[in-house]
């Protein structure tokens, strides 16, 4: 990892992701709903946050993405 794009970098440092994926509960996320190529995927943290994730798989004409959400 000596060569890091701008998305890359700004994902590695953002906060947020560091709280998901640094908990220390040591919870795994589940998936709380599936629908076609959508899935939803969600956690609840130490501290009571409830993160969420939204995937959609890309099949067809469809690109993949992905977004997420922190409730407090």
């Amino acid at each position: 990892m000596t060569q890091l794009d701008d998305f890359t970098a700004s994902l590695l440092c953002n906060d947020e992701v560091l709280e998901v994926s640094q908990d220390p509960s040591g919870r795994q996320a589940s998936r709380v709903r599936a629908e076609g190529d959508i899935e939803v995927w969600a956690k609840e943290l130490e501290t009571g946050r409830r993160p969420s994730a939204s995937l959609t798989g890309g099949s067809g004409n469809q690109t993949p993405a992905s977004h997420g959400r922190i409730w407090d």
